[in-house]
């Protein structure tokens, strides 16, 4: 195996974003602090590194000044590599120290859909009861928290939006009533519309808790998309049709999820997360979403990838390789800091062999993604926590054979 570390700094808010190129390559959207970067890595598994091309002068190249505030890069998506340009794809949040927030989504010169003013919700995620007023315009506020760009590997002009809104509504009492939606859009913002709400409830200590969505992820399914995303305690999933309206309703699964991963098995979806099982350890559940039969579970299935039950399991990735062979990524140990493994899975998603140890020693790892090779073999493309704080990110070359 070879490995290779292309540097330090990697954060773990943006985390490893995979987009598969026309071309066949595979794209992973990163930052190096609050740069974002993107890895290619090609069917033989070279990989390069490329800068996300930013033009001068636009939100997105000027974050706030250290004074002002920060920046937060929720994720980046990568959409194209042309030479050496390379566009993505960056949703961003940027955070000033006196109120204000700016929240972007989509292009990087230019933003599909975002929110710039100040914010009604304190430091302490609530919001009051009794609203200024003046904030309010037409009877209404309405706040983008949070936003992710989704890509469709099948229609590469497909880009989409995904966001959480804040909504609140001021009676002639003063008394403010809050609301999330789950809002979609296509690109530039176009035909957006709420697929999900939840109300928002007052404390009898006269506030209100600002519960939202977090984390979505989609994939394509034939004639609709899977969409998952984590509202509080729980992960909502639902199908949509091409036009990004709800078929039936969405399904809530319970157990305060992670990350979530939806990996292709031919025409079906696999989806993934990762739950609490107490004394701080997680378990792994999936999902299998039939192309013939695309119906939501009742409930998520144990997936048991580690021989050990007492052993903690989270964030897994799953990929079939080039050769058909079925393969688990996932975290082994302490989240965010344990060992990274992959191990042979059946088309039933249980372990066909031995699992092997990417990581060794004190290497901890937190995110990893596979990347599948011409000839079966597999690139992991992985973040690496250093004793000193920090991550750096690291990809490693694996000849796999499945042994028994």
């Amino acid at each position: 195996m070879e490995q290779k570390v292309w540097g330090k700094g990697v954060n773990a808010l943006t985390g490893l974003t995979v987009h598969e190129l026309p071309d066949g390559k595979s794209a992973i959207g990163f930052a190096f602090g609050n740069t974002p970067k993107v890895l290619v890595v090609d069917r033989m598994g070279k990989s390069t590194l490329y800068p996300v091309t930013l033009k001068p002068g636009t939100p997105m190249a000027t974050p706030p000044k250290p004074a002002e505030g920060s920046r937060e890069i929720m994720r980046v998506t990568p959409r194209a590599v042309n030479g050496q340009v390379v566009e993505a794809y960056v949703d961003y949040r940027d955070v000033y120290k006196d109120g204000r927030r700016h929240v972007g989504c989509g292009g990087t010169d230019h933003e599909w859909i975002s929110f710039d003013g100040k914010t009604i919700v304190g430091k302490d995620h609530k919001a009051p009861v009794k609203a200024d007023a003046a904030i309010f315009k037409e009877g209404k506020y309405r706040e983008l928290r949070d936003c992710r760009t989704i890509v469709d590997e099948h229609k590469a002009v497909d880009s989409w939006l995904v966001g959480s809104m804040l909504v609140a509504t001021q009676a002639a009492d003063g008394v403010t009533t809050y609301k999330s939606e789950l809002v979609v859009s296509d690109a530039e913002g176009k035909n957006e519309h709420t697929i999900h709400a939840i109300d928002l409830k007052a404390s009898a200590k006269g506030d209100v808790a600002v519960v939202g969505y977090e984390v979505p992820v989609a994939e394509h399914l034939e004639s609709q998309y899977l969409l998952a995303v984590r509202e509080g305690g729980r992960l909502l999933v639902g199908l949509l049709d091409m036009h990004k309206k709800v078929k039936g309703a969405f399904k809530g699964y319970d157990g305060y999820p992670s990350l979530v991963d939806i990996g292709t098995d031919g025409p079906d979806l696999i989806l993934t997360t990762s739950v609490p099982k107490g004394k701080g350890a997680t378990l792994l559940r999936e999902m299998r979403i039939e192309h013939d039969h695309p119906e939501l579970p009742s409930a998520m299935r144990e997936l048991v990838l580690d021989d050990d039950p007492e052993e903690s399991e989270s964030d897994a990735e799953f990929v079939r390789g080039a050769n058909g062979q079925r393969w688990y990524s996932f975290i082994d140990g302490e989240r965010g800091k344990g060992t990274l493994m992959i191990v042979p899975v059946n088309s039933k998603l249980v372990v066909a062999g031995k699992a092997y140890a990417v990581t060794e020693g004190t290497e901890r790892a937190r995110e990893a993604r596979l990347v599948a090779l011409r000839d079966g073999g597999l690139v992991a493309v992985y973040t690496r926590h250093l004793d000193g704080g920090g991550e750096e990110l690291l990809t490693e070359d694996l000849d796999c054979e499945v042994v028994k």
